[in-house]
């Protein structure tokens, strides 16, 4: 005759073991789930298996009810865990290269007024004569420590000449852009035409500017057409600016904000007159930003050049989606551990009535 309680043990023990592919499972997917998401989530991920584990060893251990208090104590955990996870996947790398792009327009627009201080006047946007002309980036590059380089280039033969090209070749971070690499060419770019500062044929001043030198642009950042360093044509005409400015958008406006499940897109670069950084954003009126091109129209700009426009924020609804699945397969196995207690809750009952019945047969004559 077979032992009930030995045969209510046997069955315990086939179903602790009975959904083995199924724990496989679940934590192929948990770990595929939170990677997805973001790599730093592996830690987390680790923690929730192991807090699962405990809660069902204590649930199968003799005494389970004194266990089970660690399994309340974590579930007051879990929230802050899950809060401290969000900001922790948030990416920044891009804001610090966002600071960077503006941290390098901001020390050209003072190697500008450094040499508009030593001179006179500022650079001319093209300099040199006939075949050898070249950029007004060849000048400043002294104001930007760059002497030696500066002094590498030939200004006696032409800015594509094999000996110029050579030098080209070289990337300098002062001139780049961290938020997209360009290789050896810059999207720093005066902004030239009429009415602009760097008009053709006009002495670039600072006296020049009759509008205020904090009201007007006079160098913009165009990462749809960067140039090579020494180009004597490789700045935008005041039309070109204006349509860029005007009409932004998420391909050629690369500075954004990541958040966990928003992509705020901030708008591009600008420099005034006076050496500071502005931010132009979406859905600037072309007026309006022809006006802060302009240095003696005599219009004053309607809004600060750091106003005009808005940002544009985009959800994230992969982000969104992949949490909401990790969060379902974060809490999903309290669900089997509820039915084990169950089960174990109504094994303990079979097992005692098996010792009830033992017990009255022995008593039995």
């Amino acid at each position: 005759m077979v032992d009930p309680k030995t045969s209510v043990e046997c069955e315990q023990k086939k179903k602790r073991f009975a959904f083995d592919l199924r724990l496989l499972f679940y934590v192929v997917s948990l770990f595929a789930a939170g990677m997805a998401f973001s790599i730093s989530s592996i830690g987390f991920t680790l923690f929730v298996l192991f807090f699962w584990g405990c809660c069902f060893a204590a649930v199968q251990s003799a005494n389970p009810r004194q266990k089970l208090w660690f399994v309340a104590f974590g579930f007051l955990f879990l929230p802050c865990l899950i809060g401290m996870l969000l900001p922790a996947v948030s990416q920044v790398r891009e804001a610090a290269r966002r600071t960077a792009c503006a941290n390098n327009m901001r020390q050209v627009g003072l190697s500008l007024l450094n040499y508009e201080s030593a001179n006179g006047s500022f650079p001319k946007a093209i300099n040199g004569t006939g075949q050898n002309q070249y950029s007004w980036r060849i000048e400043v590059l002294p104001y930007l420590e760059q002497q030696k380089f500066a002094q590498a280039y030939d200004k006696n033969q032409p800015w594509d000449s094999t000996k110029n090209m050579q030098w080209a070749q070289t990337r300098l971070e002062c001139l780049s852009c961290p938020s997209r690499s360009h290789g050896p060419k810059t999207p720093y770019k005066l902004v030239t035409g009429p009415g602009t500062v760097f008009a053709e044929g006009e002495l670039p001043t600072l006296g020049k500017i009759t509008d205020g030198a904090s009201n007007t642009i006079i160098l913009i950042e165009d990462h749809t057409a960067p140039v090579f360093l020494s180009d004597p044509n490789g700045d935008i005409h005041i039309d070109d600016a204006v349509e860029l400015l005007s009409q932004l958008n998420k391909e050629n406006c690369l500075h954004r904000h990541e958040g966990t499940f928003t992509t705020s897109y901030v708008g591009t670069h600008v420099v005034l007159a006076d050496g500071s950084i502005r931010t132009v954003r979406f859905g600037a009126e072309s007026e309006q930003i022809r006006r802060a091109f302009l240095c003696t129209d005599g219009l004053p700009v309607e809004q600060d050049v750091g106003e005009l426009g808005e940002r544009i924020v985009v959800v994230k609804w992969g982000a969104v989606v992949l949490v909401g699945i990790y969060g379902i397969l974060i809490v999903l196995p309290i669900f089997p551990l509820i039915r084990q207690c169950r089960q174990n809750k109504q094994s303990t009952i079979q097992v005692k009535a098996a010792d009830d019945e033992v017990e009255t047969n022995l008593r039995i004559p």
